[in-house]
């Protein structure tokens, strides 16, 4: 593709999510027009307004660099994006077990989480969404306070017992399997969709997926376990009762047990003798657990592991690859999850091991201090300098498996900036680097201490005050540049990058802004600002008094600022974003999917996005509300692959 061709389809791709070009485009019914936030009837054409061309089409004989008809290439500096691959610290060994200082009274290993009861009552969980990731409605969010007796983590939810008796769930409950019956329990387990208990009265109630294991065998019992797609209890005469899924071996082998263990396509019991007998799947061939005499036993898809008489542990079965051995020393009970697993030992402290991608080997200590946001992804970072990412982008999507997850990103950063599919950072030591799509990246000489990425385009407040900006990746066609990397020279404290526009905070809190200013969003108010915020084609500040100042397109009402005093503000496409002094969030523009009505909660600073909204909380969290059409809502514990040249 010739160089001014692929010029284009960039500058469709960057700037047609935001609207801030002049394309002429085939709106749907309710589409705004996003340079100057106008309703546009089915039908009509949206264009950016003003004497900016209409992009027509284009011809590879059109644009060959020699040939007739060759459209101008922008002469502004651009930050070439050059052949790259994506480097991860390597791991010398496995993932090591970790040690968790109690003391506990039993650890409960789920899905991708971890959950301990202390030997205080209190309940502790680490991994998955409880190392401060939580998603509004979506994710597992907050441990409940109180007093308890037991707890169980599944595949996406966990309960726990009071000691009152009734039972407390959080996390996933699309089936209602975090939402428990009325009543008081004396055990209780979480599987995958499903959760059941034993009432005071031995009987058996469960809730959550009706595919079948919902519905209990009659009877009085001890406890319960419930697996992926069936159950397992303990009758009061010691007989082992399994019901679920047709695929599942429900008739466990003779004998009285003294425990049992349900997971996803096998079962083990711990036999009144002390030997063990595991079970599984119809058609699968179970291996045979060790020989010799055990106090636990747990049991996951298709591997198990158990507590000797001696309080050793060991495991068998088809296990995960990232299980690895067990841990040495004596331990009183274990629990297997997915692909990792903890035990309990005499002193109260928990030891996990296995895949700790999500953190539920090793709590993470970590917190959240600053978030930026792309069109359909999130960007944010953490105290310890790493950075995460969620959503889509040019390499997909990053909460998906096929992006590398579980190892330790080789740098570290202290501002993360995403574009509008991509993603710019600054290192802990100053450098900036670019991810540009098809495995590209590009780099800036000099060092810097912030960073605004736009819709294509990119500036940065060096080591010095002063601004640099660029066209990131190939240059534009001439008629695209309307002056969003012609920075003003001299010193400035703050830097915020819109769709073609941005604007920098001086050092005595006056804004000045450059680029397309065809909707005002370039011309601030002469008034002195703490900080400031650029969206798509409108931009936003807290000024000195602790007011929001808004200019530009505000046809969704995105820059019709609240009354009030504020501590941040962030300016999206149409909808904008402040926290006021007592820490609560208020939000205003469009509001379609719910990316302006925020939680209630404290927090010290708030992200909008496209059509999705994230804020860090007061304790360090992140909480995300608004459209999750490509998983932006979704905090997923998992790494941005670094890129170097």
């Amino acid at each position: 593709m010739h160089r001014s061709l692929a010029a284009l389809v960039w500058l469709v791709t960057w700037l047609g999510a935001c609207g801030g070009a002049a394309l002429k485009l085939r709106p749907e019914a309710g589409a705004v027009d996003a340079s100057t936030g106008a309703d546009v009837p089915a039908g009509g054409d949206i264009a950016a307004g003003g004497d900016a061309p209409t992009v027509g089409d284009v011809t590879d004989a059109a644009q060959t660099p020699d040939g007739p008809g060759m459209e101008a290439l922008s002469d502004s500096p651009s930050l070439p994006c050059t052949p790259a691959t994506v480097v991860w610290k390597a791991d010398a060994a496995p993932p090591q077990p970790a040690s968790i200082a109690g003391p506990f009274a039993m650890v409960s290993a789920g899905g991708s989480a971890t959950c301990a009861l202390t030997a205080d009552g209190g309940i502790r969980c680490w991994g998955d969404d409880h190392d401060h990731c939580a998603v509004a409605g979506y994710r597992w969010g907050p441990v409940p306070a109180g007093t308890f007796v037991g707890v169980s983590t599944g595949q996406g939810q966990a309960c726990a017992l009071r000691t009152d008796g009734t039972l407390a769930c959080w996390g996933a409950n699309q089936y209602g399997e975090a939402t428990p019956p009325s009543g008081t329990f004396t055990s209780v387990s979480a599987g995958s969709s499903l959760s059941c208990g034993v009432r005071t009265d031995g009987t058996l109630a469960c809730w959550g997926s009706a595919n079948g294991e919902r519905a209990p065998p009659a009877g009085t019992f001890l406890s319960v376990s419930v697996g992926g797609s069936q159950a397992c209890a303990l009758r009061t005469d010691q007989i082992v009762a399994c019901w679920g899924g047709s695929d599942f071996a429900t008739v466990p082998p003779d004998g009285t047990f003294s425990s049992v263990s349900a997971g996803g396509a096998y079962a083990c019991g711990v036999r009144t003798d002390g030997t063990l007998a595991c079970w599984g799947r119809s058609g699968d061939v179970v291996e045979a657990p060790p020989d010799g005499t055990f106090t636990s036993v747990s049991a996951a898809w298709s591997f198990a592991c158990g507590t000797r008489s001696d309080g050793s542990i060991v495991c068998w079965g088809k296990g995960p690859s990232a299980l690895g051995p067990p841990p040495d020393g004596t331990f009183t009970s274990v629990s297997v999850g997915a692909s990792h697993a903890c035990g309990t030992r005499p002193d109260g402290n928990v030891t996990c091991w296995g895949d700790d991608s999500s953190g539920q080997v090793t709590p993470r200590t970590a917190v959240f201090t600053s978030l930026s946001m792309g069109v359909v992804h999130t960007c944010a970072l953490k105290s310890d300098g790493v950075a995460m990412c969620w959503g889509l982008t040019s390499f997909g999507l990053l909460g998906d498996k096929l992006i590398a997850i579980g190892t330790t990103p080789l740098y570290s950063y202290s501002i993360v900036g995403p574009a509008d599919s991509d993603t710019c950072g600054i290192r802990t030591d100053g450098t900036l680097i670019c991810r540009c799509p098809a495995a590209k990246t590009a780099t800036a000489e000099g060092t810097f201490t912030s960073l605004g990425v736009g819709s294509g385009h990119l500036c940065a407040l060096r080591s010095d005050s002063t601004i640099a900006c660029w066209f990131l990746g190939s240059a534009p066609l001439a008629e695209w540049d309307v002056g969003q990397t012609a920075a003003p020279s001299g010193t400035f404290a703050a830097i915020a990058a819109g769709a073609n526009h941005t604007c920098a905070r001086r050092l005595d809190g006056r804004v000045e802004c450059w680029g397309d200013n065809r909707a005002g969003q370039s011309a601030p108010p002469v008034d002195a600002f703490a900080m400031i915020s650029a969206g798509c084609v409108h931009t936003c500040g807290v000024k000195i008094d602790g007011t929001i100042a808004c200019w530009g397109a505000n046809g969704s009402g995105q820059a019709a600022a609240p009354a009030g005093d504020f501590v941040a503000v962030s300016a999206g496409c149409l909808h904008s974003c402040g926290v006021r002094t007592d820490g609560s969030v208020v939000c205003w523009g469009d509001n379609q999917y719910g990316q302006s009505s925020p939680p209630a909660g404290a927090f010290v600073s708030v992200a909008a996005g496209d059509s999705h909204t994230c804020g860090i909380t007061a304790e360090g969290g992140v909480v995300c509300w608004g459209n999750n059409e490509y998983r932006q809502l979704w905090c997923g514990a998992r790494y941005v692959p670094i890129i170097a040249p």
